[in-house]
């Protein structure tokens, strides 16, 4: 596992395990992992160690859920399986859940035909609102419009005043 490891996985706990199921399964596994008693589990120690430290406390532990939810960071392919489960009938679940879609040619041709047909109806749709133009030029032909409204009403305004001193 790298830094951003799955500290569920680590600690052998569920997702939605309580603070004492976290706090139970730090200690058992501290235990087992103590350099003291097993000279090869430093590292593991240690990823222990952090696991508990952002899921014993509650801010951390939704910021790290949050985190994990958006990124596919916490992905493991099949073939690194976790240390506490080791059933067949967990593989299955787990492999259908965790493996990556394969997607045949005629999927992968319907899927870049429908992302060109909705690219399509985004043009026409822009073209419908801004009248064929893209948008800059929309912009640019608005603000000389709005210049020109601006001139013809300065004029207008000059013609009266022009008008009230012939008076």
């Amino acid at each position: 596992m790298t830094d951003a490891q799955e500290h569920y996985a680590t600690l052998g706990v569920g997702r939605n395990a309580s603070a004492a199921e976290i706090k139970k399964a730090f200690k058992l596994k501290a235990l087992e992992f103590h350099p003291d008693k097993n000279p090869n589990g430093e590292a593991m120690f240690k990823k222990v160690n952090m696991a508990y430290s952002v899921l014993s406390d509650p801010q951390k532990r939704v910021q790290y859920d949050r985190t994990q939810q958006y990124t596919s960071t916490s992905y493991r392919r099949p073939s690194q399986p976790t240390r506490s489960h080791s059933s067949s009938a967990f593989r299955s679940r787990y492999d259908q859940k965790y493996q990556k879609p394969q997607f045949t040619e005629q999927q992968k041709r319907d899927f870049d035909e429908r992302i060109r047909k909705e690219q399509e109806e985004y043009k026409k749709r822009q073209a419908f609102y801004q009248g064929g133009q893209d948008f800059a030029s929309w912009y640019r032909e608005k603000q000389r419009e709005m210049a020109d409204q601006e001139e013809a009403g300065r004029r207008a305004a000059q013609r009266r005043r022009e008008e009230e001193k012939r008076e």
